[in-house]
């Protein structure tokens, strides 16, 4: 059977193998903020022409039943422009961690979901790994013995806002990621504070953490990420606006990029009790016992149950998951035709999930 990762890979109902997720903490790049801006013209160039004759081939195989050159597929046809993809993989520690691999594995939300259940190291993400590896090449910088090259990420925001750090990513499941540091002390581990308001004398934060996981950013060298989930610290699922600060001394300072405003879904146990029981059965006898599946996790199968979100107006009937069961785009046919299970049992733990 043919596979198209990014549209198969999204539910169970997905031409794809076993579930393993790529780490968020990533590896450290040897390229110098200084390397970067020396060579953005000739990297872009060669990127431009990688893309054309390597990437694109893989992108016209793998991606292309959700992703149609003339904008009438489910997902943006701007994945055929190098230029748009240069974008999310420059926003990264690495080649094969950025936001360009983030969305293929779903660690960004990605309608198509996790296309790489193996990990980057897998088809299709291998060849965007691989590509990605333009804007990280180049000879490595002379660095003193114990100290860090300075990491290439480009946050989007301006350079004066990011004396402390940036608030980079979230995700529907509560996960949110980015640096904290101080320039004029870069070897200093920066606490954080976490708010859903902004901060003021006496607030209580709703999580507290220090940034020292692999990565730095703004030319700062060190270990300066975090990477935290934040969902059992709600007391709902739904809307959330999160205000993140560095704290440094007695002065809380704003990352660049704070506040996001974003959804964040609770996983409730009932859901995963029944997921467990009764659906994984029924989704393996239709999906990967025809020969097309691998098993899918839970969590990956989670997130296609929130796309689109119930606050935008997500149902148990026009969730991902099952317009594709119910044969929408769906290169498997009409899957709950075949099996009158399917369906039901789609609506029943979208219920359970999302009472």
């Amino acid at each position: 059977m043919k596979f198209f990762p990014f549209l198969l890979s999204i539910l169970y109902i997905s031409c794809s193998s076993e579930d393993t997720k790529i780490p968020r903490n990533g590896q450290k790049s040897s390229v110098s903020t200084q390397d970067q801006k020396s060579q953005p013209d000739l990297n872009s160039k060669e990127a431009s022409a990688d893309f054309k004759t390597n990437l694109l081939p893989v992108i016209n195989s793998n991606c292309s039943s959700c992703h149609i050159p003339d904008g009438s597929g489910s997902g943006p046809a701007s994945i055929y422009q190098p230029t748009s993809l240069e974008v999310l993989a420059k926003k990264g520690t690495s080649s094969s961690d950025n936001d360009l691999i983030k969305k293929l594995l779903n660690q960004i939300t990605h309608g198509g979901g996790n296309v790489c259940p193996k990990g980057a190291a897998e088809l299709p993400c291998s060849a965007f790994v691989s590509w990605s590896n333009t804007f990280y090449a180049s000879s490595t910088p002379s660095t003193p013995s114990g100290v860090l090259p300075k990491d290439r990420i480009n946050s989007g925001s301006s350079a004066s806002s990011l004396d402390y750090g940036y608030f980079r990513s979230t995700d529907l499941t509560g996960e949110i990621d980015g640096f904290a540091y101080d320039k004029s002390n870069p070897t200093l581990q920066v606490p954080i504070e976490i708010y859903t308001a902004p901060y003021v004398a006496g607030s209580q934060a709703l999580l507290s953490s220090t940034a020292n996981a692999i990565g730095s950013a703004a030319g700062v060298a060190g270990n300066h990420r975090f990477a935290l989930n934040i969902a059992s610290s709600l007391p709902a699922s739904g809307k959330v606006t999160i205000y993140i600060y560095a704290v440094i001394g007695n002065s809380r300072k704003s990352l660049a990029d704070s506040p996001k405003t974003f959804s964040v879904y609770k996983k409730n146990p009932d859901g995963r009790a029944y997921f467990d029981s009764t659906a994984k059965a029924i989704f393996t006898s239709s999906c990967e016992r025809a020969g097309c599946h691998g098993p899918r996790a839970y969590d990956e199968m989670y997130l296609n149950l929130l796309n689109p979100t119930p606050d935008g107006g997500g149902t148990a009937t026009n969730n991902l998951l099952y317009r594709k069961a119910s044969g929408g785009s769906h290169s498997g046919g009409n899957v709950c035709a075949s099996n009158g299970q399917v369906c039901p049992t789609i609506v029943t733990w979208f219920q359970k999930e999302l009472p």
